[in-house]
């Protein structure tokens, strides 16, 4: 009985040291494993350099406060161009009419430009009689005494389409105070000439132009109404006969005028 259980032993044995070899082969193949050097792994590739961009130009700053306020503001075309180019703005214009001595007056115009495209514009002028006038008013046998003459003058108003003073097209009304000599026959059966004074209006149009070295000089037209009582005639007796006298109120206007501006 004894060496039975000694033999049971012994093969109890036996057949634990199998299995423990057994267990202990897998664990062995790992640990060499482990233990065994790593392989030496390949270099990762160089990275390729980044594409280079295309040269920019930089942005331009942005606009200042004051410079987009300005901007925004109207643009004056006169202020735009060079001093050299613009013309100097005239003020004051003085000139003279030369068509008006043909029949005995003489004066001169002055026109004051406070502000672009309006003219204050005044005349002044001293009206005569001359010979030539009673000669086609009167036969010429008729006496003809001499008449002293009379001061007249204009105030009006001028819209002018330049900016550099009394220059461009114009047009405007004024007040006309106009020293008359009207024909009539007295009691004594002669003609004569009677100083008086008219007053009315006038528009006018036309254009005037300033030089550069201001030598202005101007042209245009209009139309006048006076208001006047003309002297009377005496009632001729009968069998005589008597020149009748037209009564001129509403009458054309010729302008020409030449001067300097200031």
């Amino acid at each position: 009985m004894s060496k039975l259980v000694q033999l049971a032993a012994v093969a109890l044995s036996l057949v634990a040291g199998t299995a423990h070899a057994d267990a202990n082969k897998p664990v062995a193949k790992r640990a060499v494993r482990r233990t065994s050097p790593a392989k030496t792994a390949a270099p990762p590739p160089e990275p390729s350099p980044p594409p280079v961009a295309d040269p920019v130009a930089p942005a331009p700053p942005p606009p200042a406060p004051s410079a987009l306020r300005a901007s925004l503001l109207p643009v004056d075309r006169d202020a735009a161009q060079p001093a050299f180019e613009r013309s100097p703005r005239r003020i004051v214009s003085v000139t003279l009419n030369p068509l008006p001595v043909a029949v005995g007056r003489y004066g001169l115009n002055v026109e004051l430009v406070p502000i672009a495209h309006h003219a204050i514009i005044a005349n002044a002028y001293w009206q005569s009689v001359q010979p030539w006038v009673l000669d086609q008013l009167f036969p010429k046998d008729v006496e003809k005494g001499s008449l002293p003459g009379r001061f007249g003058g204009e105030f009006g108003y001028r819209l002018y389409s330049g900016r550099d003073g009394a220059s461009g097209l114009f047009v405007g009304p004024s007040f006309v105070w106009m020293p008359i000599f009207y024909p009539r026959v007295s009691e004594d059966l002669h003609a004569e000439l009677v100083p008086l004074d008219a007053f009315g209006g006038a528009v006018d149009v036309g254009a005037q132009a300033i030089f550069g070295s201001g030598f202005t000089i101007g042209a245009g037209a209009g139309v006048m109404a006076l208001a006047y009582t003309p002297p009377r005639s005496i009632t001729p007796p009968p069998g005589v006969s008597a020149p009748t006298f037209v009564e001129p109120h509403v009458l054309p206007r010729l302008l020409i005028a030449g001067g300097w501006s200031f």
